[in-house]
C-alpha cells in the first residue's frame, strides 16, 4: 500500500496513516510521536492504566468513550516542546512502576495522583468482564517445493484480512487429505502462541516437501517474494524459523536486508 499510494514512504499525518491497513490508533500515535516528533497521543495499555489512576477515572477503560477520554487527556498534558519525551515517559511509567500491582512508594507522580490520594490505586483501572477468550489449536503446514512455498491471503471481512498465512487446519486433520496433494514430512517447528481480538491461538507448524500443484485459494510464492508479503503475527514467527532453515536460499542482497 505504501509503495502504491505513498511513494514508499510513511505519511506524517493521522488521516493518511489511518488509511494503511493494520495501523490502529496506538501505532499511528507512536509513529507520529516517535518518528515524526509530533504532539500525538500513543495510548497503549500502560498509558491507560497510568492516567486512569492519575485522574482517578472509574469508568471501564475497555469502553470506547473512556479510551477516547484518556486519549484526549494525553493530548492535553503533552507539552509543545519535545512532546515525544513525555509520551515515552508515560509508557515507561506504566511498564516499570504503575504496573498491574502499582509501586506507588517509588512513583514520581504519587503526590498528585488522585487514585493514590484516595487509596484507590489498586482498585483501578476498572474493566468490563468482556467476552470469554476462545482457544484455537491449529496445525500449520509450511509446504516447500525447494523454490516456492504455498500460502494464501486472508479473506476480506475476516480478522486476518489482507494478511498472508500458510495453510492451517484444526489439529488432528490429515493435511494430505485436506489439500489433496502428496506431502513428505520434513521437520516440526517450535510451537507458536499468539492472541488476537478474543482468541488465543496455539499453532503447531510442520514443514513438508511437495511437488508444485495448482490449488484453489492458494498461491505458490518464491522465497524472494515470500519476504515481501505481510504475514499475520503467528504465521510470521513460523516464517522466521523457515527462513533460518533455508537461509542460504534467502541470501540475495535484497533478502539479507529483510532478514536482519
Amino acid at each position: 500500500y505504501l509503495m502504491e499510494h505513498q511513494g514508499g514512504e510513511l505519511p506524517a499525518s493521522y488521516d493518511e496513516l489511518q488509511k494503511v491497513k493494520g495501523l490502529g490508533p496506538y501505532t499511528i500515535g507512536a509513529i507520529l510521536s516517535f518518528a515524526f516528533k509530533q504532539k500525538a497521543p500513543a495510548v497503549d495499555g500502560n498509558v491507560l492504566r497510568v492516567l486512569a489512576r492519575y485522574y482517578c477515572i472509574e469508568e471501564e477503560i475497555d469502553k470506547g468513550p473512556t479510551k477516547r477520554k484518556i486519549e484526549s487527556l494525553t493530548q492535553e498534558i503533552l507539552p509543545e516542546d519535545e512532546p515525544w519525551i513525555v509520551m515515552e515517559a508515560l509508557i515507561e511509567l506504566g511498564a516499570l512502576v504503575c504496573k498491574k500491582i502499582p509501586q506507588c512508594t517509588v512513583c514520581p507522580l504519587k503526590a498528585s495522583c488522585l487514585a493514590f490520594q484516595n487509596c484507590k490505586a489498586e482498585l483501578l483501572p476498572r474493566k468490563s468482564k468482556g467476552l470469554k477468550t476462545l482457544h484455537l489449536h491449529r496445525l500449520v503446514a509450511i509446504i516447500d517445493t525447494g523454490q516456492e512455498v504455498l500460502v494464501r491471503k486472508g479473506a476480506a471481512g475476516k480478522v486476518m484480512a489482507d494478511l498472508w498465512e500458510f495453510p492451517y487446519f484444526e489439529r488432528g486433520v490429515n493435511v494430505e487429505e485436506a489439500l489433496g496433494i502428496p506431502l513428505e514430512p520434513i521437520e516440526k517447528f517450535p510451537e507458536v502462541t499468539h492472541g488476537f481480538t478474543r482468541y488465543k491461538a496455539y499453532l503447531y507448524p510442520h514443514l513438508y516437501k511437495a511437488k508444485k500443484e495448482e490449488l484453489p485459494s492458494y498461491e505458490w510464492v518464491s522465497y524472494k517474494e515470500l519476504s515481501l508479503r505481510p504475514f499475520s503475527a503467528g504465521h510470521r514467527k513460523s516464517l522466521h524459523h523457515f527462513k533460518a532453515l533455508r537461509r542460504c536460499s534467502f541470501s540475495s542482497s535484497h533478502g539479507k536486508i529483510l532478514l536482519n
